[in-house]
């Protein structure tokens, strides 16, 4: 999967290029829909809280029953209006988008290319070192920064407590059903602000948080489990985290097709794909209430296609 930030900047992205009628809907509340683009990833919160019962939810959204997710979400909406809601599922659905398209690449470089290049502790963060990289380059590239760290993502989740609650109700009524969770909606705001609270820690414009956090990793952790998440990522000018060399790799995980685009590359792929094709069609079948077509859904978060798994 993208960062959080990169998962942002998609949402923006998406929202730009969307037809009139798809782009009002997002317009009826951006803070949920920007929410949305975290996706699933805003439970992890939980998860390293350790919360009972919860805490291999966010694994459980990404590998399993996306179609089952999104097509209870497009019956919610009409049986239950929101426009919150209904933004938020939109930008979720950015997320599923970004996360098939991407997942794929983070995974194959992390496992066949660039492990070579990495030291221990460097090897055992890899994932998020990659995924950080893309953060880098969206600020640095796309948005213009000199220092990343002058971005700050906490304030892009502003939303208020009644809107996730709001939100934490597709859990509730949608969501828990379907994995057998028992999430409350309370509980999913509560992780929105960890999560919230964690995106302002990883922000460290003089880079003092990023020595004393270093320092203890290297003494007392076997991997650089906090400060792969800090920007700019390690080494981001030595190591081709981006495959700006245009290397194969494998577009769909359990699949042998290759491809050879670079990370920048993907995202962009992906976010004409979410903006032509997914959220409009989401948004028509709300509105014509007919089912979502199963076809769109059968490559799961982590970039597997779960017709051959």
């Amino acid at each position: 999967m993208p960062n959080l930030i990169t998962h942002i900047e998609f949402a923006k992205k998406v929202y730009e290029r969307l037809p009139d009628e798809t782009k009002k809907i997002v317009e009826g509340d951006m803070q949920a829909y920007i929410l949305g683009s975290i996706g699933p990833d805003v439970l992890f919160a939980l998860r390293e809280l350790g919360i009972k019962d919860i805490e291999r939810y966010p694994n459980l959204l990404q590998f399993m029953a996306q179609y089952e997710s999104f097509e209870g979400m497009r019956k919610y909406q009409i049986e239950n209006p929101s426009d919150t809601r209904y933004a938020y599922m939109l930008g979720y659905l950015c997320h599923y988008v970004a996360d098939k398209n991407l997942h794929p690449y983070v995974n194959y470089f992390q496992e066949n290319v660039l492990a070579k290049d990495m030291n221990r502790q460097e090897f055992a963060s890899l994932h998020s070192l990659i995924e950080s990289a893309l953060d880098t380059y969206v600020l640095i590239s796309m948005r213009g920064y000199e220092n990343p760290n002058l971005y700050k993502p906490n304030k892009e989740l502003k939303i208020t407590r009644k809107k996730k609650i709001e939100i934490g109700k597709i859990y509730e009524d949608v969501l828990n059903k379907i994995y057998g969770i028992p999430l409350t909606a309370s509980q999913f705001s509560l992780s929105s602000l960890c999560t919230n609270a964690f995106m302002w820690f990883t922000n460290d414009k003089r880079r003092i948080k990023y020595k004393l956090v270093r320092n203890f990793e290297k003494k007392h952790l076997s991997s650089q489990k906090v400060t792969c998440l800090f920007r700019p990522v390690a080494r981001y000018d030595e190591v081709d985290y981006l495959n700006l060399e245009k290397r194969p790799w494998r577009k769909v995980r359990n699949r042998a097709d290759l491809i050879n685009l670079s990370a920048v590359e993907t995202f962009e792929v992906a976010v004409e794909e979410a903006s032509k094709y997914y959220l409009p069609s989401f948004h028509a079948s709300v509105s014509n209430d007919v089912p979502l077509d199963k076809d769109y859904f059968h490559i799961n978060y982590e970039g597997l296609d779960t017709t051959i798994i």
